[in-house]
């Protein structure tokens, strides 16, 4: 099975001028803890919300004041939505990470996968 089959394609990002308020506010109303960074277009970045308060509020920066791009992580952990699942699993067991971004060919943001996502669509098929 392929990442594509099991991604969420409905992947919002904000950009890297925002505050970590509004940050915090779309991904209430988005209802994820993590969001893509975008620059110009570009995705440079991810954030979650373990970096806003590690980051941001455990350091006391102003959460009103202070940008996305200040508490970010930078490096793009990522895989391609024509990756088998088990590659995907693997990515994420070596980086101990528990979301990865989903590029397409070209290298732009086609969604995000989960563990959540990997174990719901493993369960559903063993299950039938």
């Amino acid at each position: 099975m392929r990442v594509k089959d099991m991604m969420r394609r409905d992947v919002r990002g904000i950009e890297a001028d925002a505050s970590l308020v509004q940050a915090a506010l779309q991904m209430e109303q988005d209802d994820v803890g993590w969001l893509p960074v975008f620059s110009d277009g570009k995705v440079i970045g991810v954030l979650s919300d373990r970096d806003i308060v590690i980051r941001g509020v455990a350091q006391r920066l102003d959460p009103v004041e202070t940008k996305v791009r200040e508490v970010m992580s930078s490096e793009l952990i990522h895989c391609h939505e024509d990756d088998h699942v088990v590659r995907a699993a693997a990515i994420m067991k070596e980086r101990k990470v528990r979301r990865l971004l989903v590029l397409d060919d070209d290298d732009w943001v086609a969604g995000s996968v989960s563990l959540s996502d990997l174990a719901t669509k493993a369960r559903s098929t063993i299950t039938r």
